[in-house]
């Protein structure tokens, strides 16, 4: 592995790693961060969703709470490093958008339309790669304005709006119900909120009680 990046960063490619969490992943928080902390490299983490072939993949899915639970305990170790810290995404975000009270990740701003497009081959567009299967049109017929303003792009923007349970929560300025693709893949619904919720809730709240010792540690030692 360490050869391969090399020989990339060597060619002039911009190399970026991602590890994708499962049931296998927790509890490995420490194990998963040092491999890479060893390759001198940071790295991105994102949970796994259910393949093509649904059969194949459920059991290696996270129960809700598990993936939250997993960046919990990836973000102790990342801050206890004091030495050789690597970035660790979306963790180095989420610190970001809870400092900011905005987000920062495409899956938790308020709509996504517009921000990003995908373009296969073909000429086909996609709202973004993870959106394979729903495609929003041609760029060879239509303008980018038609493609954004295509059937599914206009029932995207509304989905804030229809989140109204979530507005009370307490991290809504920064998650915005999550993701749309995981409502879709895990609820069969993209107006629904996130599958993830509750793991959003538990890695928001434990960076902002972090944040918060800390700050009540400066002050404390300021008074002394």
């Amino acid at each position: 592995m360490l050869d391969k990046l090399r020989c990339g960063e060597e060619s002039g490619l911009r190399v970026g790693l991602n590890a994708v969490v499962t049931r296998m992943s927790l509890g490995r928080e420490a194990e998963i961060y040092r491999y890479f902390q060893g390759l001198g490299c940071g790295f991105r983490v994102n949970p796994v969703i259910p393949a093509k072939y649904p059969e194949k993949s459920t059991s290696y899915l996270l129960r809700q709470g598990e993936y939250g639970t997993f960046l919990c305990s990836l973000f102790d170790v990342w801050m206890s490093a004091e030495e050789h810290r690597i970035p660790v995404s979306p963790l180095d975000l989420y610190l970001k958008a809870i400092l900011d009270n905005a987000p920062w990740e495409c899956q938790h701003r308020p709509t996504c339309i517009g921000s990003h497009l995908g373009v296969r081959p073909s000429g086909d567009a996609v709202l973004c790669s993870r959106f394979e299967n729903h495609v929003l049109g041609n760029i060879h017929d239509m303008t980018l304005e038609a493609l954004f303003a295509s059937p599914l792009c206009e029932q995207m923007r509304r989905r804030t709006e229809m989140l109204s349970k979530c507005h009370s929560c307490l991290y809504w300025s920064v998650c915005h119900g999550g993701c749309p693709h995981n409502s879709l893949v895990f609820c069969g619904d993209p107006m629904v909120k996130d599958y993830f919720c509750r793991d959003y809730q538990l890695i928001f709240g434990k960076i902002k009680r972090t944040l918060m010792e800390c700050t009540e540690g400066e002050s404390a030692r300021e008074g002394t």
